[in-house]
């Protein structure tokens, strides 16, 4: 096929569709494949290389006759289909990168679209070696990157690479490959097609123009969503303890343009006097706007995408034609509401059509929620802001109903040497003491996970000099400090993690082993790191410093592989070691197209 590229504009990659062999010599003009030697420390590593399954494909195509395809059995080994040096113009800014990729029994591993930018004489200036990436069993689809070429490149090299970091196994097909000078990057937009038929209106909801319906909160409404039939004009219901916050949502869908919407709620009445006055209901309009996913999460790959992403407090909002927008009504019992069921009326209005009034129900339960015990539910947290922003943010936490934090900030106190004395000044304005006295006015008491910045490692190592024994005395010294001043101000535990994800991140690997060992010469203190799951062959360098293991997502030994077995041999191990397994980045609504890393901390 000729070299055509996206809207007419001039696609620079001869060959794009792979369908020329005018030399016939079984290959595609202008594209080789290489797996031996495909890393430069290849040699190094040790490992005999298999080579994968490799074809110029004529039986599955995306169009035209022939597609590059390349599979793998082990995840020693890896192959890549290059284009070598293509030409290019030095002044162009980026270049908008397009191919059609298949994907089938991917595992542990990702198809990657790269581009290696080539200066005068072959020299090597960078790469973007993730410009596009697949990761999960995809049916044909088109993928979109950007490559922002550096100074001085005369030509660009792009590569097709299956299991380049030597992680796992799978199979990929490559089709129309297309790169196009542009001045400017246009993220590629997906959307979340709900493909169930609108019901069938009645005359009157035709009239207004709109439909209410109702949906569990715990589903995300898009402005793409369809209700269901059983969910229009239903009526809507939720239970809670008295002192508990408890949602319910619905949204309105438009079949014409809506002007002004605003939706409002009566007091809840009871039996007798007994009511929840308006004040505790709170109505909010879901905001909507564009956003990246994770493409690890499976199909849905990090493109942009318009998605639900927090309670706004407009007080009225437009809604276009053929347009979802949910509303979450959130209401706060008072603890000392009595029990019973309380009834009031949400009615949504517009500024062109007529109002539709919504039954809202709630169930007063005859119980008292109690603490739990040794239960660790928080958010990660980097305290910012003003006194007021502060203080908010930590009394919207514990009234949500988490237990704990990880309290991401410095320790934030002078340090000063007094010979080989440490001195630690806590003057109130610290990071980490001006945290520990907001976490406890707020309410909270259990145990603190502190991810400690990175203000006393470096001190200590730079007072040390490289002398790792007085390196080790220093940092006692500093947290022997803190928790003299914790004991004496009544604060909570600590739970110290020295370092961020060391397993994953292995040049912190070091510094997290010299940390955990001074923490854990000092009689009763806890510690934790995060991520072994992201690198398991490191787990057991720290396994037996740690008293807690935060893995990410949820119960695997391996990041995106579920082992019934092998997790719980696991838990067993860590019963009879005395240790605690938590969970981070824990997306409950993985299989959503909108992820966004929401920051549900440990459970």
């Amino acid at each position: 096929a000729a070299p055509t590229g996206v809207n007419g504009s001039e696609n620079l990659i001869p060959n794009c569709s792979f369908e020329v062999d005018a030399n016939g010599d079984g290959m595609p003009d202008g594209w080789r494949f290489d797996w031996k030697y495909t890393h430069s420390n290849d040699r190094e590593r040790g490992i005999e290389k298999q080579k994968p399954q490799m074809r110029w494909d004529n039986t599955v195509v995306r169009c035209g006759n022939r597609s590059l395809y390349v599979a793998n059995e082990r995840p020693e080994d890896d192959g890549v289909w290059t284009l070598v040096d293509m030409p290019v113009d030095g002044s162009v800014k980026y270049f908008k990168l397009q191919t059609w990729i298949k994907t089938q029994d991917m595992h542990d591993t990702e198809a990657l679209v790269s581009g290696v930018f080539i200066g005068d004489e072959g020299k090597w200036l960078g790469a973007d070696y993730q410009a596009i990436a697949v990761n999960s069993d995809r049916d044909w689809t088109r993928f979109t990157g950007y490559l922002q070429p550096p100074k001085g490149t005369t030509s660009i090299r792009i590569r097709l690479w299956l299991n380049m970091r030597y992680t796992g196994t799978g199979a990929v097909w490559y089709d129309d490959v297309s790169l196009v000078p542009t001045d400017r990057i246009v993220p590629p937009i997906q959307r979340y097609e709900d493909d169930r038929p609108m019901p069938t209106m009645t005359a009157e909801q035709q009239a207004k123009g709109y439909v209410c319906y109702v949906r569990d909160y715990l589903r995300l409404v898009f402005p793409t969503s369809v209700p269901a039939e059983d969910e229009i004009d239903a009526s809507l219901s939720c239970f809670a303890a008295p002192g508990e916050k408890e949602p319910v949502a619905f949204a309105i869908r438009s079949t014409r343009d809506l002007k002004a919407v605003r939706v409002i709620c009566t007091a809840l009445e009871g039996v007798g006097d007994a009511a929840i006055a308006r004040e505790h209901i709170s109505v909010r309009p879901v905001r909507y706007g564009k956003k990246k996913g994770q493409s690890r999460w499976g199909m849905f790959h990090a493109d942009v995408m318009v998605v639900p992403q927090y309670l706004a407090t407009d007080e009225s909002v437009d809604i276009g034609k053929d347009t979802s927008q949910q509303y979450w009504i959130t209401v706060s019992v008072p603890r000392d509401t009595p029990p019973g069921t309380y009834r009031g009326t949400v009615t949504v209005s517009t500024a062109n059509a007529t109002d539709t009034k919504l039954p809202l129900e709630v169930e007063v339960l005859p119980i008292k929620l109690i603490e739990p015990d040794n239960i660790y539910f928080g958010m990660y947290h980097r305290p910012v802001g003003d006194d007021g922003f502060r203080a908010a943010a930590w009394r919207d936490m514990r009234e949500h109903g988490m237990t704990t934090v990880g309290l991401c900030c410095n320790l934030g106190a002078p340090l000063t040497l007094d010979g080989d004395r440490v001195e630690v000044t806590f003057d109130g304005s610290g990071d980490l003491e001006r945290s520990v006295g907001e976490y406890l006015d707020a309410g909270f008491s259990m145990p603190i996970d502190w991810l400690m910045g990175s203000d006393v490692l470096r001190w200590c190592k730079t007072q040390a000099n490289g002398q790792e024994q007085r390196f080790a005395d220093y940092y006692r010294q500093v947290i022997v400090a803190i928790l003299a001043h914790g004991r004496q101000n009544q604060w909570p535990e600590i739970i110290f993690q020295p370092l961020d994800e060391p397993f994953e991140h292995t040049s912190r690997l070091d510094d997290a082993e010299r940390c955990l060992r001074v923490l854990k010469s000092i009689p009763g203190v806890r510690t934790e790191e995060d991520g072994p799951n992201g690198n398991p062959g490191t787990l057991e360098r720290l396994y037996d410093l740690c008293d807690v293991l935060v893995y990410h997502d949820g119960p695997m030994l391996r990041r995106g592989t579920y082992d019934a077995e092998g997790w719980r041999a696991f838990l067993n191990r860590l019963q009879h070691d005395g240790k605690e397994v938590w969970f981070y980045n824990l997306d409950l609504t993985g299989w959503h197209p909108e992820v966004l890393r929401f920051g549900y901390g440990f459970g």
